[in-house]
């Protein structure tokens, strides 16, 4: 059956988290004076990781999430400083960042004109309404789901449920995922039964158990699955 809907994440599909995410990280440490701050970006990340990956695992929630991390980040680097000011300053500095992934926009435009279009991103609403909204992204999608708002998150079968309970039931053939990560766009689409794209510009080695039906190194490749 012909696609009629597309599902977008977000970060790293559409904008550029990874990037936004170091630039505020270094006006973060820069603004509480930490030295070496090379080191703690890299600690960050690892803590960060390590608590997403329980989040979609669904053992903890996006508030517990929210402030474990520099919780966390704060003890292992035995650092004298709140850890929910640092995760103030950081949260408040990413919901400006908006660099767009090469092709984004003409992705949208292509996908606009032929398709209903669906955000669907596990962000913190504090960030992602702003940013959405100050990249001019919010025009082309018919629904915006972000994860904090409604009390779960890809992969899980209830977020997209929720999903398509805003898309009035369509046929699952009749849909398709695309983003960046395996673990929660590709594994949460494919569990679902929709169609799946998974977006991996770095050239990753997939060794995970989770099979994207399409895979794609280039946004402006994904136009030519439309019609497969």
């Amino acid at each position: 059956m012909a696609l009629k809907w597309l599902l977008y994440d977000l970060d790293n599909t559409l904008l550029d988290f990874d990037s936004g995410a170091e630039k505020s990280l270094n006006e973060t440490f820069e603004e509480f004076e930490l030295k070496n701050k090379q080191a703690l970006i890299a600690s960050y990340h690892q803590v960060n990781h390590r608590c997403w990956q329980r989040f979609e695992q669904g053992e903890i929630d996006i508030p517990t999430l929210k402030r474990l991390r520099f919780e966390l980040f704060v003890t292992e680097n035995s650092l004298d400083m709140n850890p929910a000011m640092l995760n103030r300053s950081y949260l408040t500095r990413l919901s400006q960042q908006v660099k767009e992934i090469d092709g984004a926009r003409t992705l949208l435009d292509q996908s606009h004109r032929r398709f209903d279009l669906v955000l669907v991103t596990n962000g913190f609403a504090e960030v992602q309404h702003p940013r959405i909204e100050r990249s001019g992204l919010r025009s082309y999608f018919k629904h915006v789901i972000i994860s904090e708002e409604i009390g779960s998150n890809k992969p899980s079968v209830s977020f997209f449920e929720h999903a398509f309970r805003l898309m009035e039931q369509p046929e699952r053939d009749q849909v398709m995922i695309i983003g960046d990560s395996l673990s929660s766009d590709i594994k949460g689409g494919s569990d679902f039964g929709i169609k799946t794209c998974w977006f991996n510009p770095k050239k990753m080695e997939n060794t995970s158990p989770v099979i994207p039906d399409h895979t794609v190194e280039s946004l402006e490749l994904i136009p030519g699955l439309w019609s497969l």
